[in-house]
């Protein structure tokens, strides 16, 4: 019998089973368990919402690691946020940022602004 012959409702209990078991084996904790469950429910919710989860998983992943460098930085800096635009490369990938977080904004203006007027139809 090939994988894909498996029925799907043996499939997903195989995979719910060794989704706890090696949830509650990192530290032998409920709690991760019930953390597991939690952000399922969350990605199922966001899948079925339409949002990626990939995001929200390089956040998780990567957001502790931005936050200690960050509090590097400043602490080197003595709390000086103009470190981050003393360089030419990191203002360039500063303004990039802004620039990506605004085009939303400035798209919605712009369509405004270039849009024809709607005037009566003949």
């Amino acid at each position: 019998m090939r994988l894909l012959e498996v029925p799907y409702r043996y499939l997903a209990v195989l995979v719910v089973v060794i989704c706890i078991v090696g949830a509650y084996s990192v530290n032998n904790s409920v709690f991760d368990v019930g953390t597991m469950v939690a952000f399922g429910v969350v990605g199922f919710l966001m899948g079925k919402g339409g949002f990626p989860p990939a995001p929200m998983v390089l956040a998780m992943i990567l957001g502790p690691q931005l936050e200690r460098t960050l509090q590097q930085s400043l602490i080197a800096a003595r709390g000086d946020l103009g470190i981050f635009f003393q360089r030419p490369i990191s203002a360039t990938l500063m303004a990039l940022a802004v620039v990506m977080l605004l085009s939303p904004l400035l798209r919605q203006v712009l369509s405004r602004k270039f849009a024809p007027a709607a005037g009566p139809s003949c």
